[in-house]
């Protein structure tokens, strides 16, 4: 028999053995030994199924974010509903909140802009939106144009000035050096220039020697040359212009008969009567009637709805009342976001109710709403849903059948709101928390104070994200025997970014009277 020596202990052992029973020592003989060619095929085995389990991995995780992106269905209960989730299941994405969508993102009534390239409106309804569109910061002072830049530049501003000198023009567009606040009487002193470009108005050409109130947007201040000079003015793209009276110190109505047929026929249907009012025959001179304020009277052929049988168009700013209104009862009068439904607000003063009523094309009553201690309801809305806010409670309302998809939020008092894309900003009266953005649940993300003790929010723009209000504060009181005078006031323009810090801030106007 062949034998072999324990490595450990020296002991003779039989040859296969691999365990010395003498010294409990284990070693390796040749036919145990590990084979090199073995352990190859186990390794490529091994990488193999890694590589395997891998692929397996990386299609599972693509599959789970495929079907996050789906949309979310609308959920039975009205509790922790987001903005995707306040849609109707029929939208056919979360986006889809208004009559447009642009690029994947929520614009509601009041962010919706006649310069937005990418909304998808006809002419007509484009009209009706710049009907509409009142949001303009009034600028006098031409140097916070330069001043404040992360106030003014890409926000939407009006101002008054006249036509020095047309640098180009053609039947279609024109670029012209607008004097700001200047004379037509005096000679242009070199400072207040301000480049206007725009499309020509459908009566005729702008010339030299124009003077206009001219609403537009506020581009930059750019370098130009002109008359071999080089210099930098503002320039404002230019969608509206008003003839302007110097010697009244005013603009006359901003919007003419045509504009307003227009308007009439896109919001009522064609068959539509207009007429200029008379007054002690169509209106009395009262609180809702001033000598200053213009508008047409419009009656729709169809008068099969009382509610709908005569309005006011405003000719000053984009506004639509029902033409029977009373101390006690009004009627406002708002085109949904999708063009094809009508908002009615009414208020009946003497009760403190507010009726929250929605109709289609046909004047049919679809949903109605009431709300009660209401003198003044503020809201902004898209096709799918109307943000309100009533009795100093947040409500969201589904346009299909008026019912709330979240329960009513606790806000306070609120003067106006614009819904953003990921939340809604809410201005309210007051000294403290005058700006303010909460979720789509009525939860507060962040408040700003303003340092002005708010009465009014004048006006509100999103300009690159960032949140531009003009705040107003006013004070009447008795003065020689006289009610409600005016003694103080004070405008406040303030830029705000989204995260709720204020960015820039200026006084824009303060009055006070020595009594």
């Amino acid at each position: 028999m062949n034998t072999k020596n324990c490595p450990n202990c020296k002991k003779e052992l039989p040859e296969e053995s691999c365990f010395c029973p003498y010294c409990m020592e284990k070693f390796q003989t040749a036919s145990n030994l590990p084979n090199k060619n073995n352990n190859s095929k186990k390794k490529l085995i091994i990488i193999c199924i890694c590589a395997l389990l891998c692929m397996v991995i990386a299609v599972l995780i693509f599959l789970f974010l495929c079907n996050s992106n789906k949309p979310v269905e609308t959920p039975t209960n009205t509790q922790d509903v987001s903005m995707a989730e306040v849609s109707d299941s029929e939208i056919p994405d979360e986006h889809n909140q208004t009559g447009v969508s642009v690029d994947g993102s929520v614009i509601s009534w009041a962010n919706m802009k006649i310069d937005n390239q990418d909304l998808n409106l006809t002419d007509e309804q484009l009209q009706v939106l710049k009907y509409f569109d009142n949001d303009y910061f009034f600028v006098d002072d031409y140097d916070v144009l330069q001043r404040y830049p992360k106030i003014f530049r890409h926000s939407q501003i009006s101002f008054v000035g006249n036509v020095i000198k047309v640098l180009k023009s053609d039947d279609e567009n024109y670029t012209c050096l607008v004097w700001m606040n200047g004379s037509p009487y005096k000679t242009p002193d070199g400072s207040r220039y301000v480049v206007i470009t725009g499309k020509q108005p459908d009566n005729g050409r702008i010339i030299e020697g124009d003077y206009f109130q001219y609403y537009g947007r506020y581009t930059d201040v750019n370098a130009y040359t002109i008359d071999g000079k080089e210099n930098y003015y503002p320039t404002v793209s230019i969608n509206h212009t008003v003839e302007y009276g110097f010697e009244l110190g005013s603009a006359g109505p901003r919007f003419d008969l045509n504009y307003i047929k227009s308007v009439a026929k896109t919001v009522l249907g064609d068959n539509v009567k207009i007429k200029e009012p008379v007054c002690d025959e169509d209106f009395k001179l009262d609180e809702y009637h001033s000598p200053q304020y213009f508008f047409y009277l419009v009656t729709p052929d169809n008068q099969t709805n009382a509610n709908f049988s005569r309005f006011e168009f405003s000719r000053m700013n984009g506004f639509i009342r029902d033409a029977n209104i009373s101390s006690n009862t009004e009627r406002q009068f708002l085109i949904s976001a999708d063009f094809q439904h009508y908002i009615v607000e009414v208020y009946e003063r003497d009760l403190g109710l507010m009726y929250l009523e929605y109709y289609d094309r046909d004047f049919k009553k679809l949903w109605s709403r009431e709300f009660e201690n209401v003198d003044n309801a503020v809201l902004d809305y898209t096709a799918n849903t109307i943000y309100l806010v009533a009795d100093n409670d947040l409500y969201l309302i589904n346009t299909k059948n008026g019912e709330d998809t979240i329960s009513p939020a606790f806000v306070g008092e609120k003067i106006k709101i614009n819904v953003l894309n990921d939340g809604i900003i809410l201005i309210g009266t007051g000294k403290k928390d005058n700006i303010m953005k909460v979720d789509f649940q009525g939860n507060i993300l962040w408040k700003t104070t303003a340092d002005i003790e708010v009465t009014e929010c004048l006006e509100i723009q999103i300009v690159d994200g960032n949140i531009i209000v003009e705040l107003y504060y006013e004070k009447k009181d008795n003065v020689n025997g006289w009610d409600d005078v005016l003694v103080e006031s004070m405008k406040k323009i303030v830029a705000v970014d989204s995260d709720g810090n204020i960015i820039s801030e200026f006084i824009s106007g303060e009055y006070s009277l020595d009594y």
